[in-house]
């Protein structure tokens, strides 16, 4: 069984957050995180953050 789930988060300071949960039940659980980060000096700044549970070490 595997779950996704896609959350949302607007921030007052124009700061949009993705947050993308990839729950693998049987074995174990793996999240990543997304986020997108939207300045108002048009900078944007992507940041990938994977954790992991101690089943999985790679990618």
């Amino acid at each position: 069984m595997v779950h996704y789930q896609l959350s949302l988060v607007n921030c007052p300071l124009s700061t949009v957050h993705y947050q993308l949960s990839i729950i693998n039940c049987p074995l174990s659980t793996v999240h990543y995180q997304l986020s997108i980060i939207n300045y108002p000096l048009s900078t944007i700044h992507y940041q990938l953050s994977l954790i992991n549970c101690p089943l999985l070490k790679e990618l």
